[in-house]
């Protein structure tokens, strides 16, 4: 009877480590996909940033660039003399400013 039932259990284990073993070789399947997907991806991901280096690259050394980099200086410069004008104007009322809105061209 003891025999029987080491029989019976060891049958069982047999199965259950069958089981076991394939659901192993199933996980095993799938790291070795997931590590291919993960490689893709990484090459994607690297392809994806260069480009993105590339058009920003592109971008700065374009004339549209230049032109809006020129721009904005302007405007800083235009504005901070304002604020500027606008401080001493009101520090000092008596001061005729208005040179200031002289533009070169106008100059003879």
């Amino acid at each position: 009877m003891a025999l029987k039932k080491f029989m019976e259990d060891n049958i069982r284990l047999i199965g259950i480590n069958r089981a076991l073993e394939a659901e192993i070789a199933k996980l095993k399947d799938r790291v070795i996909k997931a590590e291919a997907y993960e490689a893709e991806a990484l090459l994607l991901a690297k392809a994806a940033e260069e480009k993105a280096s590339k058009v920003v690259d592109d971008f700065r050394a374009s004339d549209e660039f230049r032109e809006e980099k020129a721009s904005f200086a302007l405007d800083a410069y235009d504005k901070r003399k304002h604020a500027v004008r606008e401080e001493i104007a009101s520090k000092y009322p008596e001061l005729d400013l208005s040179f200031l809105d002289i533009f070169l061209d106008d100059l003879p």
